[in-house]
């Protein structure tokens, strides 16, 4: 029986660039009847990235189930992370701190998951949606569809088309380190003999729903850039095409 492969930290930092870029594949939602064509296509692409690293070949399914195990993993010691410090009331921990790789997954996965909310973790399933905005689809029209008697004003060549600014920082916001700072600076100030549990818990909830929002709005954010830039490169195409539509109707 050959060895497990181990996957390297070089490998993970791939896997979750491409996983920033294609958050779909954490959510395991896809928009339209293609949805699965779509993840498939998509594992597919990320599956032969890894491998062409030289660092240990797996099949697709192989990396679905390393990204599976992982976030369990990350999960779990984020949990017992987080219920050290409510038991410490924010004081010295003994797990080890959540590493750069390790946030960024959460950041992609919500605090929510963390948390827990009574929703089923997600497996290798994608669901399928109704098609949205979210992945617009463009019809391009024969050329001896146009009618005959179409007046295009002449559209310079040159004339630019202007791509949205990619979001390449995006803040990471650690619940965990803002809960024990923010115990530490009560028990410093407080009264001992005052008892401050319920503020320190209803603080604690509100920080973790802003954290929600947080990485909501980031995936919101990366999900507008991604459709600025295919209506970008839409609009790129529909004027050239019609340049060349314009110079052909010029002709008769």
């Amino acid at each position: 029986m050959s060895k497990r492969m181990k996957v390297k930290p070089t490998q993970w930092n791939i896997m979750l660039e491409f996983l920033e870029e294609h958050p779909q594949l954490i959510t395991q939602k896809f928009d339209g009847i293609n949805g699965r064509e779509e993840y498939n296509k998509l594992w597919a692409e990320l599956s032969n990235k890894l491998n062409a690293m030289g660092l240990g070949s797996k099949s697709v399914e192989k990396w679905q189930r390393s990204l599976v195990d992982w976030k369990q993993k990350v999960k779990s010691k984020a949990q017992a992370l987080r219920e050290e410090q409510q038991r410490t009331g924010g004081g010295d921990v003994q797990t080890p701190s959540l590493n750069d790789n390790e946030l960024r997954l959460i950041n992609l996965m919500g605090w929510t998951a963390i948390r827990g909310n009574g929703n089923i973790e997600l497996g290798l399933t994608p669901t399928t949606t109704a098609a949205t905005i979210t992945n617009p689809k463009f019809v391009k029209l024969p050329k001896n569809h146009y009618p005959k008697n179409l007046v295009l004003t002449p559209i310079s060549s040159t004339t630019p088309v202007i791509s949205p600014t990619p979001i390449t920082t995006i803040p990471k916001l650690n619940p965990l380190i803002i809960s024990q700072e923010s115990s530490s600076s009560n028990n410093n100030f407080s009264n001992p003999a005052t008892n401050t549990s319920t503020p320190t818990r209803k603080r604690k909830n509100n920080e973790n729903e802003l954290e929600e929002m947080h990485s909501e709005l980031m995936c919101t954010l990366r999900s507008i850039n991604s459709n600025l830039g295919r209506l970008a490169d839409s609009a790129d195409v529909l004027i050239k095409d019609a340049l060349r539509t314009n110079v052909h109707l010029k002709k008769y």
